[in-house]
């Protein structure tokens, strides 16, 4: 029973596991702000959503921005919950602007990193203004930029010391910093021309200061009391989008703040067909693009395999044998140590010697007429051809063998002995080139 329970505890306990493992995941909520990926208060999931509703075709930029879909709108958010993880490359400049100048249209909501003044606007944000004001990182983060020496400020409308509340209650601190309803207070900026007119003041966090180059005859579509809060500025066939803040796309404030509204109206007038991109590299999603895959995108795969074919050609025509040609080796004898072997072995269990001289003093005779090229119809008349074709000492040998071949005289004890004779003579008969 006992083990029964724990069982059963086990498998509860991994059931309950998994269920907020998947409820996380599908909330996204450790996806970092600003991504499409995150539907936490921080994130824009809901721009997503609300852009796949409309007919945008939207979809997620997870690398560098070469390779961009022509006429999109690419969409970057960002600001001070979440810099940029990876600032813009030289690279990524010219490829930006050449895609705008097609015709592609660039929207960039309080990321500041990724506007400069080439494009006609830009924006900047003052030195630790992205520090937070309130609570205990707050307290730490201006700790830090002042140095451990420096009299700390208090921070604005802070009430006790946040490293007082630390100490006296430690987990209710904790709590109350991570509240995210500790919202900085927002500025309302005021629609001042189309696609925006007619909409109601929209409440901007910690907005950006947005700064118009002088000769990039830009639309001021929302306006702040300090400055503009919302540009357009239209650069060849494309244009650029720069708004201050990003907290109306965020799902926290895209109903409220009337962000779904306001992205609408932009989509509508600048990307009506789509696709509309959301730049999530910049955010930290997705990995950076290997040397291979860069030369591939600029078109340096052919160029490349034409160098391997020059290197190929060069190396071929470069190349030489280590030594000289070897010779094909020469055909092995007719008779082989084994074959003499074998033969001498049978020859000695027959136990008659001369029969065996007399086998091979036939033997040399048909040799030594097939050397001659001459039918071996016997030693007498192989010797007469010898000698009409001038050849005395080859007709002695051949009568010789005959002479053997008639009587091998021979016993067990000079069989080697007649072997060798027999050898010499075939030798002397076969001297000398064929004969025709």
């Amino acid at each position: 029973m006992k083990r029964l329970a724990i069982a059963a505890a086990v498998i509860l306990g991994l059931g309950v596991l998994g269920l907020m493992c998947q409820r996380v995941g599908e909330r996204g909520r450790y996806a970092v702000p600003y991504s499409t990926y995150g539907a936490g208060p921080e994130g824009a999931r809901a721009l997503f959503l609300l852009a796949e509703r409309s007919g945008l075709r939207p979809m997620r930029w997870s690398r560098d921005l070469a390779g961009l879909p022509e006429r999109g709108m690419l969409v970057a958010l960002g600001g001070c919950e979440s810099l940029m993880a990876r600032p813009i490359s030289r690279y990524e400049k010219e490829t930006l602007e050449a895609w705008i100048e097609g015709g592609g249209v660039l929207v960039v909501a309080g990321a500041h990193e990724l506007l400069w003044p080439d494009l006609g606007v830009h924006m900047w944000r003052p030195a630790g203004e992205c520090l937070p004001e309130l609570g205990i990182v707050g307290a730490l983060a201006r700790a830090e930029q002042a140095g451990d020496d420096a009299a700390l400020p208090p921070p604005p409308d802070a009430g006790a010391s946040p490293l007082a509340a630390l100490e006296e209650d430690p987990l209710g601190a904790i709590e109350e910093e991570l509240d995210p309803d500790g919202l900085p207070p927002p500025r309302w900026a005021t629609p001042t021309a189309p696609p925006l007119a007619g909409l109601g003041t929209v409440p901007l966090r910690r907005p950006a200061s947005i700064v118009l180059g002088a000769a990039s005859g830009g639309t001021t579509i929302l306006r702040l009391p300090s400055g503009p809060a919302g540009v357009v500025v239209r650069k060849g066939e494309g244009a650029v989008v720069a708004l201050a803040s990003a907290s109306p796309l965020q799902n926290r404030e895209l109903d409220t703040a009337d962000g779904g509204v306001l992205f609408g109206r932009l989509a509508r007038e600048l990307a009506p067909e789509g696709p509309v991109i959301f730049d999530e590299y910049h955010l930290g999603v997705g990995e950076r693009r290997s040397l291979t895959q860069y030369l591939r995108g600029v078109g340096g795969g052919g160029i490349a395999l034409q160098l391997l074919v020059v290197v190929a050609l060069l190396l071929w025509r470069s190349g030489a044998r280590f030594g000289s040609p070897k010779d094909e080796a020469p055909p092995l004898p007719a008779g082989t140590a084994s074959y003499v072997s074998a033969i001498g072995t049978l020859f000695a269990k027959s136990g008659d010697a001369q029969g065996a001289v007399g086998l091979l003093a036939r033997h040399a005779l048909q040799r030594a007429a097939e050397h001659h090229h001459l039918p071996s119809s016997g030693a007498d008349a192989l010797a007469r051809h010898l000698s009409d074709r001038q050849k005395p000492e080859e007709a002695e040998a051949v009568l010789k063998l005959g002479a053997i071949a008639r009587s091998p005289a021979a016993d067990k004890r000079n069989l080697v002995a007649r072997a060798r004779e027999i050898d010499e003579l075939v030798a002397q008969a076969t001297k000398g080139k064929e004969s025709r």
